[in-house]
């Protein structure tokens, strides 16, 4: 699989676009959010558009690409939440 300059930039524009919704998103539901979110829901978008794109995870159901988001973000609460107290941003 090759992978060009065009690839790259589309990339990065998806990462940081989902990702700033998916903070947007947790500070309107939770009330708070942190900087560290944008790149994790980026990450999440990132990887499972990447899954999308192999033939053999175009058959995954929405329920399973869902738990591969949610992992990400568990993951990421459970290692960096209890680690570090994090500053809110809203």
């Amino acid at each position: 699989m090759s992978y060009n300059r065009n690839s790259l930039k589309k990339d990065i524009i998806l990462c940081f676009i989902m990702g700033a919704l998916y903070m947007v998103l947790e500070g309107l539901w939770r009330g708070w959010t942190n900087i560290s979110m944008l790149v994790v829901g980026g990450l999440c978008a990132f990887l499972i558009g990447r899954l999308n794109e192999r033939p053999t995870f175009c058959r995954c159901k929405m329920w399973q690409e869902c738990a591969i988001g949610t992992g990400i973000v568990l993951i990421r609460h459970v290692k960096i939440n209890n680690k570090s107290k994090m500053r809110r941003i809203f």
